[in-house]
């Protein structure tokens, strides 16, 4: 049954590391605050960030965990990122877009940075298939970023 006003420690999994697990809750309490509602959250993924599908929401939280202190100015670099991906999804099926059910952020939940991005099933393209995806986009997505904040 779908509860958005679960509490963290409900929902957190058994098994899941330190990092994940906030990681976790973090991306549920910001979902709890925008009002989505979701039955599971669930890390699909982890490593340097940690993703989050709230499902069946098509939402996934990219939680930063260790990229954060890579950047002088996290949110200024998250606001960039979430630019760029809008302008290059609106010309290609290639780039997850940001979500558009609630704000993509940039938001800071219990000090964890992260954005929001569509949910898009995995698919496998071949290697060739990034780059020759991309081409056509890279003199206009070079154009358009002067356009871009930051």
């Amino acid at each position: 049954m779908t509860n958005p006003v679960n509490s963290p420690e409900d929902e957190r999994p058994p098994g899941l590391a330190a990092g994940q697990a906030s990681s976790l809750a973090a991306a549920q309490a910001v979902a709890r605050e925008h009002g989505v509602a979701y039955d599971e959250a669930a890390v699909i993924a982890a490593g340097s960030n940690v993703l989050v599908h709230l499902n069946p929401a098509p939402v996934v939280a990219r939680v930063m965990t260790g990229t954060a202190v890579l950047h002088d100015d996290v949110e200024q670099w998250l606001a960039r990122e979430l630019a760029v991906a809008a302008f290059v999804a609106e010309r290609s099926d290639q780039v997850v877009p940001p979500t558009d059910i609630l704000p993509p952020g940039p938001h800071v939940q219990d000090g964890l940075w992260m954005t929001l991005w569509k949910f898009r099933p995995t698919r496998r393209p071949g290697p060739a298939a990034g780059a020759t995806a991309t081409r056509p986009f890279a003199a206009e997505t070079a154009c358009g970023a002067r356009r871009l904040p930051g």
